[in-house]
């Protein structure tokens, strides 16, 4: 283990302890305590896993992020025509962020650029907030590109791709895909300064030694003009408050820094970025995700093991956790980059 005696960003050595969790997604062995920084309020885990340490907390065999995704065997299937209408309807919604049209009607792409709206966006972007709007023989950087699954998918609509992870394991997976991926930190990648029009850090800024210098390193990567997103779990949010130690996304030991929106931008803005938008997501996709494996490690906590399928929703828990995904869905009303993962948009300077 290892103290971070000084805040990342910005510098103070002042903080107050928090609370101290175990490693409740694997049950490895240890107990970490969190700080929050009295001068800016950035949450760090101090004392730490060292370097040398920290890669047994990443079990390779079940680490979600290193798994190998399915690709597709033999011939193409052939498309019916569902198939040809919901891609000839992606093509068009993507085409309103600058990805090439060429082979739909000059009508459909017209509307496709007219009528696209945010929610229709984002159902062409498979989902994806970080999805960049094309540059044409644009580089992308995935930064803790875990299975390479997302730099796959902008490789298939046009974009250069590399990724960047800790973990020889994801670095393999990435491979599987065909997407090259270099083994490290973004330090010691070795990649040449102003050479990517798009830089994609989700969920890895909480998992770095040192997120700002993280962050100016990617800052030097950009073309001028180029954008960053930055995704990360927002530990201002309300239900990260209501559920304290057994809130999922404080992932310990993994996640050595813990933002809310104001770290967030402030990390960004000190890196050099003009931060352009701030904004947040539910967590997990589904109903109740965090809920439920709050109430799964209640669960555990009191049996002493790891239950054999989780997460799962204890009845007792069900009114408390369907009353608190209600204040938080109003909470999103009233501050909308209050929900629990928050994300940046961010750009170089066209001047720098």
């Amino acid at each position: 283990m290892e103290d971070v005696p000084t805040c990342c960003l910005c510098g103070s050595d002042g903080c107050s302890s928090l609370f101290a969790v175990r490693d409740r997604l694997y049950d490895l062995a240890g107990e970490f305590a969190l700080v929050r920084c009295t001068s800016c309020g950035l949450i760090r885990l101090s004392p730490r896993p060292t370097p040398e340490t920290l890669p047994s907390y990443y079990p390779e065999e079940s680490y979600y992020a290193y798994r190998e995704t399915s690709a597709p065997t033999g011939p193409p299937p052939v498309r019916g025509l569902r198939t040809r209408l919901r891609d000839g309807a992606r093509a068009a919604a993507l085409s309103s962020i600058g990805y090439p049209s060429d082979d739909l009607p000059p009508l459909v792409t017209a509307v496709g650029r007219r009528w696209t709206t945010k929610s229709l966006l984002r159902l062409a972007t498979y989902g994806n907030r970080g999805f960049p709007d094309y540059v044409s023989g644009g580089r992308a950087l995935d930064v803790g590109c875990g299975n390479g699954a997302f730099l796959a998918l902008l490789a298939r609509h046009g974009w250069n791709v590399v990724g960047v992870d800790a973990s020889p394991a994801a670095s393999r997976a990435a491979a599987a895909q065909g997407v090259e991926v270099h083994v490290g930190d973004l330090q010691s990648a070795g990649l040449a300064p102003r050479s990517f029009a798009y830089i994609r850090m989700s969920h890895s800024i909480e998992h770095v030694w040192d997120p700002v210098d993280t962050l100016r390193t990617a800052y030097e990567l950009l073309e001028p003009g180029g954008r960053i997103f930055v995704e990360t779990p927002n530990i201002g949010s309300l239900l990260a408050r209501k559920c304290g130690t057994y809130w999922y996304p404080l992932e310990t030991p993994r996640h050595l820094w813990l933002f809310d929106p104001q770290t967030l931008k402030r990390s960004l803005s000190t890196a050099g970025f003009d931060v352009t938008s701030v904004d947040s997501k539910s967590f997990g996709g589904r109903p109740l995700s965090a809920l439920r494996w709050e109430s799964t490690y209640r669960a555990e906590e009191a049996q002493g093991h790891l239950l054999a399928h989780r997460p799962v929703l204890d009845r007792q828990d069900l009114a408390r956790a369907i009353w608190l995904e209600g204040a938080a869905a109003a909470s999103r009303l009233v501050h909308p980059d209050n929900d629990e993962i928050v994300y940046c948009w961010a750009r170089r300077p066209l001047d720098s």
